[in-house]
């Protein structure tokens, strides 16, 4: 993955009482504690847009899988265009900054926009990018293109490329609300440099990554 722009890492935490590390991180039976979202304020909604050409049901999927994961509002908008200027014709991708500049444009102050392409993408120093973010624009783009088990001579698997989407939408979408890269394999946001790294991470948030989420949309970041 690449071109990913998150926010700073957070301090000590402490939860109902609960000790945690110098990572906000709650060690649980040799593992991690992994928490689903609690609904916060409306200011941390967050709109869900297609780029381009995508599965009306996978992308459904994907807004009900935020939702959940993340614990705030999640909205769907209608479609964008692909920019063609976004386009190399050289390599044959899309520049992904470009791409996630249109998709920047309709972060509401407050609120969050995670754009959802089926393009191949490219970030500066990168042959590829799964999904690139903007925190400070609020905004993060992912791509299916290469989650796409048939994209390496492989059968089809819905269920796969759906697990995969599901991981790597919370993960970008984690960083347009100032998460940064988790150490911990076993929470979504930790980093992922190639589709195994992705396939073996967990699919949902550390508590340490929880507090920290918890805390920006409380203070309004």
């Amino acid at each position: 993955m690449a071109g990913d722009d998150a926010g700073d890492d957070a301090g000590d935490e402490g939860v109902a009482g609960l000790t945690v590390d110098r990572r906000g991180v709650l060690p649980w039976r040799g593992g991690l504690h992994i928490v689903r979202g609690r609904r916060p304020p409306e200011r941390g909604a967050l709109l869900v847009v297609a780029v381009g050409e995508v599965e009306a049901d996978l992308l459904k999927d994907l807004v009900g899988e935020l939702g959940r994961c993340l614990g705030v509002r999640v909205a769907e908008r209608p479609p964008l265009p692909l920019p063609l200027s976004a386009f190399d014709a050289t390599r044959r991708q899309f520049y992904g900054p470009a791409v996630l500049a249109a998709v920047a444009a309709l972060a509401s102050e407050g609120g969050r926009c995670l754009g959802v392409a089926d393009v191949d993408l490219f970030a500066p120093g990168s042959n590829f990018a799964l999904g690139i973010a903007d925190a400070r624009a609020r905004s993060a783009l992912m791509s299916l293109y290469r989650l796409r088990p048939e994209r390496y001579g492989l059968a089809a698997d819905p269920r796969l490329l759906r697990a995969r989407a599901a991981k790597e939408a919370v993960h970008e979408a984690g960083h347009a609300y100032r998460l940064g890269h988790c150490p911990h394999q076993a929470c979504v946001m930790n980093f992922s440099n190639t589709l195994e790294d992705t396939d073996k991470r967990g699919a949902g948030l550390c508590l340490g990554c929880r507090l920290r989420l918890d805390r920006a949309l409380h203070e309004g970041r």
